[in-house]
């Protein structure tokens, strides 16, 4: 992609002209087990469509905190079909 990028104007000027998005693409990821804020993720939802997310377990696996409050992980996990 590289390749074509330095060596093909039209290429470069597409790939130029894709807009920037999901500027927040990790911001979820380090949250998982925290306090889930309706808030705070509709407004993550405002800007950026895809999280990454991690599989390893340090990072999800609680639905609840020790306080019993729901987690982005529960959340997530009572409102998506995935299970």
């Amino acid at each position: 992609m590289m390749l074509a990028y330095k060596h093909l104007p039209d290429i470069k000027t597409m790939i130029d002209d894709i807009p920037f998005s999901n500027p927040n693409i990790f911001w979820l990821n380090h949250r998982m087990n925290e306090v889930y804020d309706s808030a705070s993720f509709e407004e993550l939802m405002k800007t950026t469509q895809f999280c990454k997310l991690s599989y390893k377990p340090k990072h999800h696996g609680h639905e609840k905190t020790d306080d019993g409050l729901l987690t982005y992980y529960g959340y997530l996990k009572k409102n998506t079909e995935i299970q």
